[in-house]
């Protein structure tokens, strides 16, 4: 039996000591816990600041408007 044969057998069998289970279920916990935590929905709308924020927001925001100045 070549070693490819071998080596590729050997990763089908589950390890039965289980090593390194619990670490990467520990880490999968903490993926999950900090996808949980992330807020939901979209983003709030941010207010205009400044004198070109507030241009840009009035004439090319939600409603754009053709007098520019």
């Amino acid at each position: 039996m070549s070693f490819v044969i071998r080596r590729g057998v050997s990763t089908l069998v589950a390890n039965p000591s289980g090593l390194g289970a619990a670490a990467n279920a520990q880490r999968m916990a903490k993926i999950a816990k900090f996808y949980e935590q992330l807020p939901k929905g979209p983003a709030p709308q941010r207010a205009p600041s400044g004198p070109l924020g507030w241009y840009q927001a009035k004439y090319f925001g939600k409603n754009p408007s053709a007098a520019r100045m």
